[in-house]
């Protein structure tokens, strides 16, 4: 491994080889927009009818231009968000650096110890999961996506999402198919129909492009249509081999049908509301989202119906196929001082990338770039923030446990991986 090390060239690796204008975050978020308003808005004004899109399709029609405008709004407050967060340092006396790139993670020994331990425990709560009938038929429609197996899977699904990502921008010679493999691994998730975890790599993947490779900004929209493009086929391969409900009428189109189906369906939430005001209120209920998120973070085992103890649960009906838009939750938590959310969210999306140059202030970053921003967008903002608050406890617990380790065994079994360097 020391003379693969060698190998690598200064340039290509070093953390500030790239200067990019434009912070990933914004980016990211702003490709999520167009990822999920574009295919509602082409259905709102055509007469696609596949999958039952159709209804939803009229349904937004009516309220298209208040969707549209809520996108533009949400977005606009985030890109404010993180355009101030110089400001705020500077208020706060800290001083701003211009961050143009992400710092390299270092991994010791320990860490591929533990990434053994959880991809042994992620393997076990898979099979395990065999007996739920998940794999038969799509968890949501199962009724066990409450369960304490299905809990723990999906949480050591997100704790090998984050190890993936690490091991991405780490400073292992072997970084890339390192990714690629846990990714794959991973993607056990895809045959319950759970895409969410396949999409953040996707994402970690073009993050890691624009970051660590000096390819245009142009080419890498190009890299990641094409990797969006083969998720979408690989989603609806999982998707013809589980239904029985496709026939010879196949066309290439209809592999863009999960992609349509995933826009349409988790923001029916957001259609519903704009179509019925009555049900927003101005100014919202903004403490409930305090009490949702300390619900929700309770461990299961103390709290086992926590999912319907939760305020924004009586809204479910507003989303029968699953997930919930995040403008959705944000009008009913927020009202119409719902971009405070997203400014807020842009705020601390760029105090984390200025954080970046730092080991986990780094991890924390590419984490909240490629996840947290994703399940906000589809999911609402109690998940997201359970899952945000479940990773900082982890890495928490991962520095306590380096540091014991280390204290135990001696410096020298934590030396991080070498790294050629000028």
């Amino acid at each position: 491994m020391l003379s693969n090390a060698k190998k690598i060239s200064p340039k290509k690796d070093s953390p500030r080889a790239v200067r990019r204008l434009i912070p990933p975050h914004i980016l990211i978020f702003f490709f999520l927009q167009l990822l999920y308003f574009i295919p509602l808005w082409l259905v709102s004004s055509s007469s696609y009818d596949k999958g039952g899109v159709l209804a939803v399709g009229v349904d937004a029609h009516v309220v298209i231009g208040e969707i549209a405008m809520v996108y533009l709004v949400g977005f606009t407050a985030f890109l404010l968000g993180s355009l101030s967060a110089p400001r705020l340092c500077w208020l706060l006396g800290a001083r701003w650096t211009s961050n143009t790139s992400v710092v390299q993670v270092r991994l010791c020994r320990f860490d591929f110890a533990l990434l053994a331990l959880l991809l042994a425990a992620f393997l076990i709560s898979k099979l395990l999961l065999v007996r739920e009938g998940v794999y038969s038929n799509y968890a949501f429609d199962t009724g066990n996506m409450d369960s304490s197996i299905w809990t723990a899977s999906m949480f050591l699904s997100e704790a090998l999402v984050l190890a993936s990502i690490i091991m991405l921008f780490s400073d292992s010679p072997n970084n890339i198919r390192s990714f690629l493999l846990l990714s794959s691994v991973n993607g056990i998730n895809l045959l319950h129909g759970t895409r969410n975890f396949f999409v953040v790599a996707v994402l970690a993947m073009a993050l890691y492009i624009y970051v660590r490779t000096n390819t245009p900004l142009m080419k890498v929209a190009l890299c990641g249509a094409a990797a969006f493009l083969g998720s979408a086929s690989l989603a609806y391969a999982v998707f013809v081999s589980r239904s029985h409900v496709i026939d010879a009428g196949f066309s290439l189109l209809d592999i863009l049908s999960p992609i349509t189906f995933e826009s349409l369906f988790s923001q029916m939430s957001l259609v519903t509301l704009l179509n019925h005001p009555v049900l927003i209120s101005p100014f919202g209920s903004p403490l409930r989202l305090i009490q949702d998120i300390t619900l929700f973070s309770v461990p299961r085992i103390f709290l086992a119906n926590k999912g319907t103890a939760l305020w924004i649960g009586q809204f479910g009906y507003l989303s029968p196929m699953g997930a919930f838009n995040g403008f959705a939750a944000g009008i009913l938590y927020f009202g119409y001082l719902f971009p405070l959310f997203y400014y807020f969210a842009g705020l601390i999306a760029g105090i984390l990338y200025r954080e970046s140059k730092t080991q986990y202030g780094a991890i924390v970053y590419l984490y909240f770039t490629c996840d947290f921003l994703y399940r906000i967008v589809r999911d609402g903002y109690i998940i997201p923030l359970k899952m945000l608050i479940n990773i900082v406890e982890i890495l928490l617990l991962l520095a306590l446990a380096r540091s014991l380790f280390k204290s135990f065994a001696g410096a020298s079994s934590v030396i991080p991986l070498p790294v050629s360097r000028k």
